[in-house]
C-alpha cells in the first residue's frame, strides 16, 4: 500500500505539487519580521544623528556669531580708545601752551635795544580779509588843538621796577579835554592794543614786548580775577592801562546808559586798585561802530560816544586788525598785521584766554612792522585818536 502512495505522488503534475514547505514559509516570515526589526531600530539612530549634526551646525553658528561680536567689541573698544587718547594729547597740548605762557611771566625781562635786524620767521603770502568791524576803522582826521600829557617811557622796566615816567596825568579829568586827531602828520607809528586780557598768556605777551623793547596798550576786562596782578604788572613795565569792559556782555552793557557806566566803574575800580588811579583811556566793546548794542539800546552808541568825553574819558578804536577775535594761525595773524599802511596805525590785538597764536605771532609782528619803518608807542594823552563811524 505505502508503494502505491509513493508511486502516486511520484506521478503526480509539477503544478500540483507544493511548491514551498511548512518550514520554508516560517523562515521568510521570520526573515521579513527581522528586516522590519532592523528597519525600525536605524530610525532612532538616523534621527539621534541628525539631531548631533544640527547641534554641531548651531554651535558653529553661535560661535561665528561670538567671533563676530567680539571683533565689533574690539573694534569699538579701539575706537574709543583712540578718540580719548585725541583728547588728552590736545588737552596736555593746550596744558603745555598755557605752562609755558605762564612761565615767561617770571618777573624779570631782558633789556634789549631796538633793533630792527631780524625778519619774520612766519608770515603768509597772501592778505587775509579783514573781520569784525575793522572795515570801519579808518580814523577821522581832524586837525589836532593843544597837547597835554607827559611822553612816553622808554626803557624797558621789569615786573619790579616802577616806570620812570609819571603818568598819573593819565587819570580821567573832565578839565582836559584837548585830544590829538592828526593821524597823518608825524613819523611812521604803530600803538600795539591789546584787548580782553589779563590772561594767562599777558605774562608771556608782556615778555616778548620787553625783550624787544616795546610799549603797548593793554585794555583790560574783569573776567578773569586771578589774573587782576597782571594789570599792575604791566603797568609798571612802562606800559599803558585802558579799560575795556568789566563783564564783557553786550546785553549787559549796552542795556542802557547808567548799565554801561555801571560795567565801566566797575573795572576802573580794579585798575585803579592796580595801578593807582582810573586811567582815561576806554575802548568800547565791539569799538564805537558796533551795531550790536541796537539790539538792547536804539542810539546808545551816538550818546556814548560823545558823553564818555564830556565825563573825561577819550575812546579809541582801532584802523588795522590781525583779525584775531576767531581762531587763527601764526602765519595769518602777521599777513593780517601788514595787510594796511597808514602812517598812524592802531592795531587791535588780543591777550585774552585761548589767544595762544597771538603772542606766538608777536615777534614776527613787531619785527614786520620794524622793516616797514613803524616805531612803536603805547598810548598817552598826546597819541592821535582814532575813531570809528558811530552806527548806532
Amino acid at each position: 500500500m505505502e508503494n502505491d502512495q509513493d508511486l502516486e505522488l511520484e506521478n503526480m503534475p509539477d503544478e500540483e505539487a507544493p511548491t514551498y514547505s511548512f518550514v520554508e514559509e516560517k523562515e521568510k516570515e521570520s526573515k521579513q519580521s527581522g528586516r522590519k526589526k532592523k528597519k525600525k531600530k536605524a530610525d532612532p539612530e538616523k534621527a539621534a544623528a541628525e539631531q548631533r549634526a544640527k547641534r554641531r551646525a548651531e554651535k558653529r553658528e553661535a560661535e561665528k556669531r561670538a567671533r563676530r561680536e567680539r571683533i565689533g567689541s574690539i573694534i569699538i573698544t579701539a575706537v574709543v580708545i583712540l578718540i580719548l587718547l585725541v583728547i588728552v594729547l590736545l588737552i596736555r597740548g593746550r596744558g603745555k601752551n598755557k605752562a609755558a605762557a605762564e612761565s615767561r611771566g617770571t618777573g624779570s625781562a631782558q633789556t634789549v635795544q631796538e633793533a630792527g635786524n631780524g625778519s619774520a620767521g612766519e608770515t603768509a603770502g597772501a592778505v587775509s580779509a579783514e573781520t569784525g568791524n575793522t572795515a570801519n576803522g579808518t580814523g577821522q582826521s581832524v586837525s589836532g588843538t593843544g597837547q597835554e600829557g607827559t611822553g612816553q617811557a622808554e626803557t624797558p622796566g621789569t615786573g619790579d621796577t616802577a616806570a620812570a615816567v609819571d603818568r598819573s596825568s593819565f587819570a580821567v579829568d573832565p578839565a582836559k579835554t584837548d585830544w590829538n586827531f592828526d593821524t597823518e602828520g608825524g613819523e611812521k607809528t604803530v600803538y600795539l592794543t591789546f584787548d580782553d586780557g589779563p590772561s594767562y598768556l599777558t605774562p608771556a605777551v608782556l615778555d616778548v614786548l620787553d625783550q624787544y623793547g616795546v610799549k603797548a596798550t593793554f585794555f583790560v576786562t574783569g573776567q578773569n580775577p586771578e589774573y587782576y596782578d597782571y594789570i599792575g604788572d604791566a603797568f609798571r613795565r612802562g606800559h599803558t592801562i585802558g579799560l575795556h569792559t568789566y563783564s564783557h556782555e553786550y546785553e549787559q552793557i549796552y542795556a542802557s546808559v547808567d548799565a554801561y557806566y555801571e560795567d565801566l566803574g566797575r573795572i576802573g575800580g580794579i585798575v585803579e586798585e592796580q595801578i593807582g588811579f582810573v586811567p582815561c583811556f576806554i575802548r568800547f566793546p565791539g569799538g564805537a561802530s558796533n551795531t550790536i548794542s541796537a539790539h538792547y539800546m536804539q542810539g546808545i552808541m551816538s550818546i556814548l560816544s560823545e558823553d564818555v568825553v564830556a565825563r573825561g574819558y577819550q575812546y579809541w578804536d582801532w584802523n588795522n586788525s590781525v583779525a584775531d577775535g576767531s581762531t587763527v594761525t601764526v602765519e595769518e595773524v602777521c599777513a593780517n598785521a601788514v595787510k594796511v599802511e597808514p602812517n598812524t596805525m592802531v592795531l587791535l590785538m588780543h591777550d585774552g584766554n585761548g589767544k595762544d597764536t597771538t603772542w606766538e605771532a608777536l615777534p614776527g609782528v613787531i619785527e614786520l612792522l620794524r622793516d616797514m619803518g613803524y616805531t612803536f608807542k603805547a598810548l598817552d594823552r598826546n597819541a592821535p585818536v582814532v575813531h570809528h563811524s558811530v552806527l548806532n
